[in-house]
């Protein structure tokens, strides 16, 4: 099933800060899809998605092509 809604939020590098006090105010139970864009060198391996769950206690996972969101 498709979600009828999302929550997109959007930020450079610097943004790190806000985002991760942003997720961890939201909880595993937020109840519609979460997607973060985040302007970053794509250089070097990211380890982005291991910060954000350590720091927030959320599933986070960088998506692939036409992969199904979800809430939470």
């Amino acid at each position: 099933m498709k979600p009828d809604r999302i929550l997109v939020i959007g930020g450079s590098a610097g943004s790190l800060s806000v985002i991760l006090s942003l997720l961890s105010a939201m909880g595993a139970e937020f109840p519609i899809p979460l997607v973060i864009v985040l302007h970053r060198n794509n250089v070097f391996e990211s380890s982005l998605e291991e910060l954000l769950s350590s720091r927030t206690g959320l599933e986070i996972k960088e998506v692939e092509e036409k992969e199904s969101l979800r809430a939470g």
